[in-house]
């Protein structure tokens, strides 16, 4: 991130920034000739703003969910902005003086952000616009602060060359959203690790019974999470989050959330399963909270306690990179004896997530185990991988990999 700003036409004409030890901006001074000191506070939602002479304490906007309330004026003014699917600030509007909404602000885009010249209304001091992000005008600048780092829309790159640029190599290091920001955005240039594990049991009822692996899932879940934060290879910003999910609900709940993070980049499972999805197990009374009818109802409907081609759409596909990696540790999802891999859950994954996404799905079954020392079946070491007890003797998953509308290929 930069901490200063200069020009070569004046140089008492600079800019400068101030962060916290995580990267979040907390300040930015813009000085010029006639203007030695513009201070802006960023504290949260609130942006609070100092100036020469006076150099008091004002709030100068309140961002809100819908838009911003605007204390410019002194007064509090309420605005709505109208955003497109890749939250882009299209219209901003107020209360007018007759009850109507008032447009104060238009703005329409050229594919990469930049701001075309046709604005019908600019009486608007909104600077939250392509993206949601800020644009910084100082200057005239015109670039886009997306916390990890700043755009420039006129040239569609980044200031900066990525720091995740070794995974696309077919791309500039500058690039923006894989080149393609008619479908993408790049929130904040960071990525986020989702691990989720379910119940381990084929349904509530079945608990401490035949089949249940509650404490193998989780305990891989939780390894394979160490081994990621042990790694080396994540970045500033990057987070490894483990969820337990034991319903099909509580499995959308995670990988549709907006991570602060930015979108997933790893999604990893643990659970039973089947060429025909993931088996989560069902939500327990005792476990998580539910009510007796809301079990029963599980116990008589796979779809809440299975994620399958009834309900892969509510999968936001959109929560995940472009080039986003999902690997299912469950029996057969990457097709069984009797089901091919092109007909399987693991496929039709791949096929709803699209874009360059992959699915790695095992195409083996027979229980989840642990890596034991020496093989002695006693000293459980969990170091992150998950077996099969079919690949005892190699101690290595069979994964088979899928891509949309390809035919998949079995390493």
């Amino acid at each position: 991130m930069p901490n200063k700003i200069t020009t070569s036409l004046d140089t008492t004409d600079k800019i400068e920034y101030l962060y916290d030890a995580t990267g979040t901006k907390l300040a930015k001074r813009t000085s010029t000739a006639n203007n030695p000191a513009v201070f802006e506070y960023y504290m949260g939602d609130v942006v609070m703003v100092r100036a020469y002479p006076i150099m008091a304490w004002n709030i100068e906007y309140l961002l809100t969910p819908e838009g911003r309330v605007d204390f410019g004026s002194g007064s509090p003014i309420y605005e709505y902005h109208l955003k497109d699917h890749l939250g882009n600030a299209r219209v901003a509007y107020i209360a007018g003086t007759s009850g109507a909404a008032d447009a104060v602000q238009e703005a329409d885009y050229y594919p990469f952000g930049m701001k075309m010249a046709s604005a019908l209304y600019e009486n608007n001091t909104n600077k939250y616009l392509y993206n949601g992000k800020e644009l910084q005008e100082d200057f005239n600048l015109d670039w886009y602060d997306y916390g990890a780092r700043y755009y420039m829309p006129d040239l569609g790159r980044w200031t900066v060359i990525d720091k995740k640029a070794e995974l696309y190599p077919g791309f500039t290091p500058y690039h923006y959203c894989n080149n393609n920001p008619i479908i993408f955005v790049d929130p904040d240039g960071e990525d986020t690790y989702l691990i989720i594990y379910g119940a381990g049991y084929e349904n509530a009822e079945s608990k401490g019974m035949h089949g249940d692996q509650s404490e193998s899932f989780r305990l891989n879940a939780e390894a394979h999470a160490d081994k990621l934060r042990n790694s080396g290879t994540l970045a500033d910003g990057d987070a490894v989050i483990v969820v337990r999910a034991a319903s099909s609900y509580a499995f959308m709940q995670a990988v549709n959330k907006e991570y602060d993070s930015g979108k997933i980049t790893e999604l990893t499972t643990f659970s039973h399963g089947g060429p025909w999805g993931l088996s989560l197990g069902g939500e327990n009374v005792v476990d998580d909270n539910i009510t007796q009818e809301e079990q029963d109802k599980q116990l008589e409907d796979y779809d809440q306690r299975e994620v399958n081609e009834n309900n892969v759409n509510d999968i936001n596909a959109d929560n995940f990179t472009d080039d986003a990696t999902v690997t299912i540790n469950a029996c057969y999802v990457g097709g069984s004896p009797v089901v091919k891999p092109k007909d399987s859950f693991g496929q039709k994954l791949a096929n709803y997530l699209g874009g360059n996404r992959t699915v790695k799905a095992f195409t083996s079954g027979g229980g989840a185990e642990m890596k034991t020392k020496n093989g002695d079946g006693k000293t459980i070491i969990h170091d992150g991988e998950m077996i099969r007890r079919a690949d005892r003797s190699t101690q290595k998953p069979r994964f088979t990999i899928f891509k949309k509308d390809k035919d998949p290929v079995t390493p």
